[in-house]
């Protein structure tokens, strides 16, 4: 079995998206192994999980503060999107 690799770092995401202001961060995780990922933004007190494989990924689990877990959005949120564009995956869906 692979070992995952853990890798953390802050984004200011107005580099990724316009309507945003300089200065608005998340931390992004990010435990891969040679198959298979998984994306943790930590935006104010809420955590988005994103699992995928290749380009394509899924929103999986939203925690609140607490890790209570929240609905999942109807769509994954643009400055989500907008990273994941940039790391080379261009479909994230909303697992069901």
């Amino acid at each position: 079995m692979a070992r995952a690799i853990k890798r953390t770092t802050m984004i200011d995401l107005s580099m990724f998206v316009d309507e945003l202001p300089a200065g608005t961060t998340v931390e992004l995780a990010v435990t891969d192994d040679r198959s298979r990922y998984t994306l943790e933004f930590a935006r104010r007190d809420d955590r988005w999980t994103i699992e995928g494989a290749g380009s394509s990924a899924e929103l999986t689990a939203v925690y609140a503060t607490g890790n209570t877990v929240c609905e999942t959005p109807e769509r994954v949120p643009g400055w989500i999107e907008a990273v994941c564009a940039e790391l080379n995956i261009f479909e994230v869906s909303v697992r069901r």
